[in-house]
């Protein structure tokens, strides 16, 4: 079928380091370590541990939200994802370099709670941030880690505007293409018409990802879009059909070649984010 990882989610939260060991004793009979991904939720307050017990049996590939962002609508007493700053505390402190600056990492969820109107869940993230607002408080002159930080766009993000950005390097038919660092932000641009996109809008995306697997320096991919919706369908009106030059299987080919390049390296991840 082509699958390339098959993910076991612990949506319920239920799970506990035993268990988890148990199930993939069971799966790494067959299937080997870099094809399998974990997913935990920390309803029951197991899933660090959950996490920490899937990384000793070989699992690279470990997802997470960050701020515990997510839930589960069938969990009575849900929470959300294992939140990233905790895993990424935890990693540190193992000796286990992620690449990622806890502070920074602590000050987005911090953002993106307040965006969102919901609390923070990760328990490292609340004190990463506690701490630094005491030192602020002694030392003026050390930046709060609410604060945007100058050489980070990911901190400097808002909602509207999304300052950090450098002017927008390409605006294509539907969709414009800004760069800050190596991060690459694509956003479909015809909010007039919900953001319905063209076989031809089409064919210039997949040519436009193809550029950007064989760009080493490009790290993160944001999709976003202008106005309400992000993307409402197909535009098939007058001669906007056009001819479908890809198939559904050779969109999902062209992703993961995105990806590819990276893959192996595991302190430079690249994520693709749909944006709202």
């Amino acid at each position: 079928m082509g699958c390339d990882e098959v993910g076991r989610g612990d949506n319920l939260g239920q799970g506990t380091p035993k268990k988890t060991q148990l199930l993939l004793e069971l799966l790494l009979k067959d299937i080997l370590p870099d094809k399998l991904t974990a997913h935990f939720h920390d309803t029951y307050g197991q899933a660090v541990a959950n996490v920490q017990r899937a990384y000793d049996m070989g699992l690279r590939t470990l997802e997470s939200g960050v701020a515990g962002l997510g839930g589960c609508p069938y969990a009575l007493g849900a929470k959300g994802n294992v939140a990233t700053e905790d895993i990424v505390y935890a990693f540190e402190n193992f000796g286990i370099d992620t690449a990622v600056n806890p502070s920074k990492l602590a000050a987005v969820g911090d953002w993106i709670s307040q965006q969102a109107g919901l609390p923070n869940n990760s328990r490292a993230g609340a004190a990463l941030l506690a701490n630094q607002k005491q030192h602020q408080a002694t030392s003026p002159s050390m930046p709060d880690a609410t604060s945007p930080v100058s050489n980070s766009p990911y901190v400097q993000v808002e909602r509207e505007d999304w300052p950090g950005w450098i002017t927008t390097i390409t605006q294509a038919e539907g969709y414009t293409v800004s760069q800050a660092g190596s991060a690459i932000k694509i956003a479909l641009s015809r909010p007039e018409n919900g953001n319905a996109v063209t076989a031809n809008v089409l064919e210039s995306l997949t040519r436009k990802f193809q550029e950007l697997s064989a760009d080493p320096s490009i790290f993160d991919i944001v999709l976003a879009a202008e106005g309400r919706f992000f993307c409402t369908g197909m535009d098939l009106t007058g001669d906007s059909g056009g001819d479908m030059l890809y198939t559904e299987q050779e969109w999902i080919y062209l992703l993961d070649c995105v990806l590819s390049p990276w893959l192996f390296r595991e302190t430079l991840p690249v994520y693709i984010h749909f944006g709202l």
